[in-house]
């Protein structure tokens, strides 16, 4: 089945990267769209061919692959899921992908962006492209029947209740069927016959409840700063209650569940590595200075989630209905857009009479520092 709605990257890669010679990779989280990305894109130009080389035998033979593509006039190359690869044909991918690309426009993408990443480095005839999930000004102009995006279309069709309204509807199921979602994350990292390279130097033994759990810790985390004399720094965006008894549960969660610090550090790394999450950074006046934003546990950075559901899942259990999680939405859609615009964004909490969030943000190719504030007043609760 081919889509008819396109994400904005469609006519990015159609004007920039079909026809054009070299290996390029889009990567991005798990369902974010890139293998439909690429099945459109293959159904929409001719001359094009997509693979799923996941399930290839060991006997399958890249050289003989490409001379195919080249004899049937076959220009465009999709090859997707290339971090699935069996271990035995890794060394042919690479070697007859980076000589082959050099007549063929070759596209490979995977489920695992790090892996994806590092065997595109390795051929070295092109970049990455990074897919974010689908963003709410793609979900409005669809539901309202444009399937193309331009600016002006989105100044005319955005309104506040319709953004409220996104971020309820893309992650209410999540919310209901998170354990599911994390487990098959989990498992295709560990499918990747280069979790190695991906994920960090050794595999570390870890059960799906186990996995689940460091997930939530890792967002519980989030939520849980400290003054320098010790005390806790409240978050604005969650009710008193919630924030108290989220104090608790952070002093109570290793000992409740057992998680040894490798196993929540490999997790960081399967998180960030699959591209769920992104850490933040402090800015200490030269591009050369920076260092990741330390919690009160030194194991996990701070870092913003490619989904907001993510950000609340240590709490979902703890609020009624969704309009208590806006809040923590709201701020993780805002962080995440800015760090896919500058080069570093330093998460910062202020205590005072209002209780605002502030956000640190800048850009390493200009001089000076800039700053974001955000009131998050419509969400009193």
């Amino acid at each position: 089945m081919i889509f008819k709605t396109k994400r904005f990257m469609y006519d990015v890669f159609e004007k920039d990267i079909i026809g054009q010679v070299g290996c390029n990779a889009i990567i991005g989280a798990r369902n974010v769209g890139k293998t439909v990305l690429m099945t459109q894109l293959a159904h929409e130009n001719s001359n094009s061919l997509y693979k799923d080389v996941s399930l290839l035998d060991v006997s399958f033979e890249f050289r003989e692959f490409y001379e195919y593509c080249i004899d049937n006039s076959i220009v465009n190359v999709f090859l997707d899921e290339v971090c699935k690869l069996d271990e035995d044909l890794i060394g042919d991918f690479l070697t007859y992908t980076r000589l082959y690309a050099g007549v063929l426009c070759i596209v490979i993408t995977g489920s695992v962006a790090s892996s994806v990443s590092e065997l595109n480095s390795l051929i070295g005839r092109g970049g990455d492209y990074e897919l974010p999930p689908i963003m709410y000004i793609e979900r409005l102009l669809w539901s309202k029947g444009y399937n193309r995006i331009s600016q002006e279309l989105i100044k005319k069709e955005s309104t506040y209740e319709s953004f409220i309204q996104y971020l309820k509807n893309q992650n209410s199921d999540k919310v209901k069927n998170h354990e599911g979602y994390i487990i098959n994350v989990v498992n295709d990292s560990l499918e990747s016959y280069l979790r190695n390279i991906s994920i960090g130097d050794s595999e570390v033994d870890i059960t799906e409840e186990e996995a689940v759990d460091a997930v939530k810790y890792i967002s519980l985390c989030q939520f849980v700063y400290k003054k320098d004399n010790g005390s806790y720094v409240d978050v604005p965006i969650i009710r008193k209650d919630i924030r108290d008894s989220l104090k608790e549960d952070y002093r109570l969660y290793k000992n409740k569940w057992g998680l040894r610090k490798d196993k929540i550090e490999y997790m960081c790394n399967v998180l960030t590595g699959c591209h769920l999450a992104k850490s933040t950074y402090i800015y200490r006046g030269s591009e050369l200075n920076l260092e990741t934003v330390k919690l009160d546990d030194l194991n996990v950075n701070a870092c913003v989630f490619e989904y907001p559901w993510l950000a609340s899942i240590c709490i979902s259990n703890k609020l009624r209905d969704l309009e208590g999680m806006l809040g923590i939405w709201v701020e993780n859609a805002i962080l995440l857009r800015e760090l896919y615009i500058y080069s570093f964004v330093d998460k910062v909490r202020f205590e005072g009479n209002e209780m605002n969030t502030v956000y640190g943000v800048g850009d390493l190719s200009v001089k000076g520092f800039y700053g974001l504030e955000v009131k998050i007043e419509l969400l009193k609760i």
